[in-house]
């Protein structure tokens, strides 16, 4: 759909949030209202940055509180990283009588009470068994009937309905999968119609091609953006580079690339970009044994390597200060901060870490992690993404499942321009286009702040997955139509001795006399 010529035609009449998001969910839930269809998990897709949550926040919830009375909404997510529960705070706030929960006793404790609740947790906060008070939530929720609507946030990835069909639609082989979330989202199906999914990547029984097993079915219920629509919304791809992640010399050589780029686009701006690199798991214990018996070097691109070759190489090198925070280790256990001399800083939590990354006075830099960030996460300056893993497994006769590494790469295309993310929606409403037009003097300095390059491994699915990033969710820098901005509006204030834009050069002019004989006007803080 809006596809070619359409999409040129349509492109200024049609927006991604409204048009794609908002629309086609108000429909269907006047739909559901009027036609109650049970054992149905509805799909919305959208392409990152697109405005999938702030659909939620925004409409989602009021309209299924006012027209659809429901009593209960739960908003789940697989990891914390990914939960926003500011918004979906600020969000309830703006409805009369309805209460927003953290966890599943509070939200027990409101509907016991007849009050109306908002639940935001993670999947295995309130689905699995070990959820200490979900189970009392779900079975309250089941046996009293109660009118319930749900959204599965990143439903690509917890909503395989069967072990059975785990490997032909994950790649990975299952290890004791009991399909929890979809066998008790199935149940609340049967009597609620309101169950809802989102994703930027569809998963196999999501589209059709392996055919769920047990009561409940996927139905996809809008149009994918068309990428040409979001090219003022999100990064630009700017180029890939492959290497070998079991190779120590090639896992070597492409951090010491990657350090390499970011530096030269850090002199290029003065504004800090962010990589995320994304490690393997450990090896079992047997196999590094088996490795030294053998003679073999038991090096491996994990967690208890990796740090050491990045210290190694800013200390060889000296891409930023040896004294700074400028490295940060993500797993499931610790967040922690570190320099290449020896220093650590520990983090809270995730979201003290993401808040360095964001911070662009921070001097943190890079994000090691372990089965994190692939999905949902926000730091707006990550524009590299270098990942030690193959995914072999993720390959058979049915294709490349590429789900994995299209989310991976989505970390990279929130917009950054070079200013405070808040700052920078304040002034330009999240869009790039407006703010170019307001500052036509940015615009090369934007292609290198707002481009994101990836360093992954040489393998059929990586390859795959960006030839479908490219194809259906990001725009190439040589392709961003640069020349339809329009200046029209551009207050024609004109600086007699350089002519530019007073405006846009902030009207701070540094003169600097007797140079070359001539005088040459140099604007602050524009490199």
């Amino acid at each position: 759909m809006y596809k070619g010529e359409n999409v040129v035609m349509l492109k200024n009449e049609l927006d991604p949030l409204e048009d794609f998001l908002i629309k086609p969910f108000n429909n269907l839930v006047d739909d559901l209202v009027n036609d109650l269809k049970y054992n149905k998990l509805y799909l919305a897709i959208g392409v990152t940055g697109q405005g999938k949550t702030l659909a939620i926040t925004k409409n989602h919830i009021a309209k299924l509180f006012n027209d659809a009375e429901v009593d209960i909404i739960i908003y789940s997510a697989p990891a914390g990283e990914i939960l926003e529960n500011d918004k979906f705070e600020d969000a309830v706030d703006k409805l009369s009588g309805v209460y927003f929960a953290e966890n599943p006793y509070k939200a027990y404790n409101y509907l016991k009470k007849g009050k109306k609740v908002v639940l935001c947790t993670t999947h295995s906060g309130v689905w699995t068994k070990v959820s200490k008070y979900g189970p009392k939530l779900l079975k309250y929720i089941n046996s009293n009937k109660i009118k319930t609507a749900i959204f599965i946030d990143e439903a690509h990835t917890w909503t395989i309905s069967h072990e059975n069909n785990y490997l032909k639609v994950s790649g990975n082989a299952p290890v004791k999968y009991e399909a929890r979330l979809f066998t008790e989202v199935a149940k609340i199906a049967e009597f609620s119609p309101f169950i809802f999914g989102i994703t930027a990547t569809p998963n196999r029984e999501h589209t059709g091609v392996v055919t769920p097993i047990g009561t409940m079915s996927f139905n996809i219920y809008n149009e994918m953006v068309d990428k040409n629509l979001m090219v003022w919304k999100n990064s630009w791809y700017k180029d890939s580079i492959f290497f070998d992640p079991s190779d120590k010399i090639s896992v070597r050589e492409t951090l010491k690339t990657m350090f390499t780029d970011m530096k030269e686009d850090e002199n290029v701006t003065g504004v800090k970009k962010v990589a995320l690199i994304a490690v393997k798991p450990k090896l079992p214990e047997k196999t590094i044994e088996s490795r030294i018996n053998k003679g073999i070097d038991p090096w491996h691109a994990d967690i208890d390597h990796i740090p050491d070759m990045i210290k190694e190489l800013n200390n060889t090198f000296d891409f930023w200060s040896d004294k700074d925070i400028i490295f940060s280790i993500m797993d499931e256990n610790s967040k922690v901060g570190f320099s290449s001399s020896g220093a650590k800083e520990k983090f809270e939590n995730e979201d003290e870490l993401k808040a360095a990354a964001n911070d662009l006075n921070d001097p943190l830099r890079i994000v090691i992690a372990v089965e994190k960030g692939k999905a949902g996460m926000n730091i707006f300056p990550l524009k590299y993404l270098l990942s030690m893993r193959e995914y072999n497994t993720k390959s058979d006769d049915m294709g490349s499942i590429t789900e994995i590494p299209i989310q991976l790469i989505g970390r990279l295309v929130r917009l950054h321009s070079g200013l405070d993310h808040e700052e920078f929606s304040e002034i330009s409403g999240y869009d790039m286009k407006k703010y170019l037009e307001e500052n036509p003097n940015l615009i090369e300095k934007i292609k290198t702040l707002n481009s994101f390059k990836t360093y992954t491994a040489n393998t059929p699915v990586w390859i795959d997955a960006i030839k479908k990033l490219l194809d259906e969710y990001v725009t190439k820098l040589e392709d961003v139509p640069f020349d339809e901005l329009d200046y029209s509006k551009i207050e024609e204030e004109i600086c007699d001795e350089c002519g530019s834009h007073k405006k846009h050069w902030n009207k701070i002019l540094v003169k600097e006399k007797e140079v070359d004989n001539s005088t040459t006007d140099k604007v602050l803080g524009i490199i």
